[in-house]
Order: structure tokens, then sequence, then C-alpha cells
């Protein structure tokens, strides 16, 4: 899938870190540009960064793949006017079935 700036995508899965936060493990999400567009270089070297640090977090703890230190599979946006950063792999279109129902 190739993801597209400024579209809404719907996160995939049941993590625990968005569902404790939004009230759903998939929530949507507004994507605004790769992580290293918006950062200027990699996640994982932005020191203090809230939504870089939650994402280290989560990468660890929700096993979440490798993104081969500057990679395009690590995106940031914003659900409900915070901001985010998903892996790819997080991310499904708007409309996909999820549990037999389109949404």
């Amino acid at each position: 899938m190739k993801i597209e700036e400024n579209k809404d995508y719907r996160i995939r899965g049941e993590s625990k870190y968005f569902k404790k936060k939004y009230g759903t493990s998939n929530p949507i999400i507004t994507i605004e540009a790769e992580h290293t567009k918006v950062f200027r270089g990699w996640w994982g070297m932005q020191i203090g960064n809230p939504a870089c640090m939650v994402y280290g977090v989560r990468f660890a703890c929700e096993g979440l793949p490798s993104d081969s230190f500057g990679s395009d599979e690590v995106f940031y946006g914003k659900i409900r006017g915070l901001g985010e950063l998903v892996h790819i792999s997080e991310l499904e279109e708007v409309g996909e079935k999820i549990g037999g129902n389109n949404v």
C-alpha cells in the first residue's frame, strides 16, 4: 500500500496504547508525511520529542517492525489533533473490512 500525505487511515491491530489513549485500538489518523521529512532525520535521533519517545516505547513493547534507520516506513500524523508516529504495517485504508464490517 502506498501511503499518501494528508489522507486518513485507520490504525489496525490491537494496540493497548491507542486503546488507552483514544478509547479504541483503531482510531483514524491523518498522515502528514514520512518521519524523515517532518523531523529532518530518523525518529530515533530526535531527543526529547514526545511523539518519537512514545513511538520508541511502542516499538519495543508492541514489537513493531524495524524501520532500518530512516526508511520510509514510519509516518507522522495526527489523531484528534495529537501527533503520533506509526509504522506502515499499522495502517489500513479507511473503509477496509475490520472483523467482517466495512467501516
